[in-house]
């Protein structure tokens, strides 16, 4: 009995050596799929960390871009109100400007009526004085006939 059971005992390992193993050449290929298995997981990590940092660098330039764009509108309102400010002060100097215009037209007529009415007054007093003295003049020439 010893016998048998060494017998199937080597027939046992015999059949199980036989069963278990696995011929090189499968074992190569796993092994090969294996590894590019393993260098297709590397390559995904390395994209992974990569694309990772890109996005926080986006995110980073995305807050960024959101403090200036938060900054440029508050420069527009600062701006927009200088320029209502400006534009009121521009109508109101404007109007300033026209009724100045308008003051000076008026005051240009005034000044040219009245220098109409000066020269009138000269002229009515230089025809007055040179008809006095065409006056004087005669009666001087008939006093000095006279008097001859």
């Amino acid at each position: 009995m010893k016998k048998v059971f060494q017998v199937f005992v080597v027939a046992g390992v015999v059949a199980f050596g036989a069963t278990s193993c696995v011929p090189k050449r499968q074992l190569d290929d796993v092994k090969a799929k294996y590894e590019a298995e393993r260098m297709k997981a590397k390559d995904y990590h390395e994209k992974s960390m990569k694309c990772e940092a890109e996005n926080n660098e986006m995110k980073s330039t995305l807050a960024e871009n959101a403090k200036r764009m938060d900054a440029l509108a508050r420069d527009t309102s600062i701006q927009g109100t200088s320029l209502r400010q400006l534009t009121k002060n521009y109508d109101q100097l404007d109007r300033t400007y026209r009724e100045l215009l308008a003051l000076k037209e008026a005051g240009q007529k005034r000044t040219d009526e009245i220098n109409r009415s000066y020269l009138k007054e000269i002229e009515e007093s230089r025809t007055s004085l040179q008809s006095q003295e065409d006056k004087l003049n005669e009666r001087a020439s008939g006093l000095t006939n006279s008097l001859q």
